[in-house]
């Protein structure tokens, strides 16, 4: 009895003796029971063998998948939108999880995109055209819900500078968050860059009685470029962030 009675990985017995599950007889017939306690968030495979009276081990009958978890994800796509790209860019930056979809599960889920497979599309630069972009939810144990959205890249075209007056941004200095009035233009993008042109915040605002409300306070102070698009032209102001 030095060796165990069964293979560590496949279960074949080595050693003779009674199986773990014994049968109950009623009415002719011979069922099986095995109390075991199962983690609904979890997948199991099992199968089982036969024992002869001279205690030899027959096959394995075929494995079978036990999910006690049913239910898919619930996932929430943004709503269809159209961005521009920036002008000097050859592609629309995405900055932000705000193209990303939300997800919830009783088990864990992970959220898949059909752009580039990763939970999110931050980091990603995306041509003009319309994109159709598919989120997919799974949970731990497979189950998986979908959801669409459709965002349109729009090619910068000239536009118009506006005289610094049209909009004003205020406070200036500022300990992160930005009012900008602009009467009765409708804007179209705001976007933040540093003093070498990289685009470090883009369509991150709010709008509220015309005026347009931006948080920079997660950028380190210093000072920046706010760059205002409206259907009229273009505005782009200096903003020094101190704490």
């Amino acid at each position: 009895m030095a060796f165990p009675y069964k293979h560590e990985f496949n279960g074949k017995r080595l050693i003779a003796r009674r199986g773990e599950i014994q049968g109950i007889r009623q009415n002719g017939r011979v069922s099986y029971l095995m109390n075991i306690s199962l983690d609904p968030c979890k997948v199991y495979y099992w199968s089982v063998q036969s024992i002869d009276a001279s205690f030899a081990g027959g096959a394995f009958a075929p494995e079978v998948r036990i999910a006690l978890d049913t239910e898919p994800p619930v996932i929430t796509c943004p709503p269809s939108q159209s961005v521009t790209i920036p002008e000097s860019e050859t592609g629309y930056a995405v900055f932000g999880t705000a193209l990303d979809a939300v997800a919830s599960d009783n088990c864990s889920a992970t959220l898949r995109n059909s752009v580039n497979g990763n939970p999110t599309l931050q980091g990603i630069s995306l041509p003009a055209g319309i994109h159709t972009l598919t989120w997919t939810a799974t949970d731990s144990t497979g189950n998986s819900n979908s959801c669409t959205m459709q965002l349109t890249v729009k090619d910068f075209v000239g536009i118009k500078t506006l005289p610094e007056v049209a909009i004003t941004v205020t406070p200036n200095p500022t300990s992160g968050k930005l009012t900008i009035d602009y009467l009765l233009l409708n804007i179209e993008n705001v976007y933040v860059t540093d003093m070498a042109g990289k685009i470090l915040l883009n369509n991150q605002y709010t709008i509220n009685n015309n005026q347009c409300q931006l948080d920079i306070s997660a950028l380190p102070d210093g000072m920046y470029f706010l760059h205002i698009r409206t259907e009229a032209g273009a505005a782009v102001h200096k903003v020094v962030l101190q704490r």
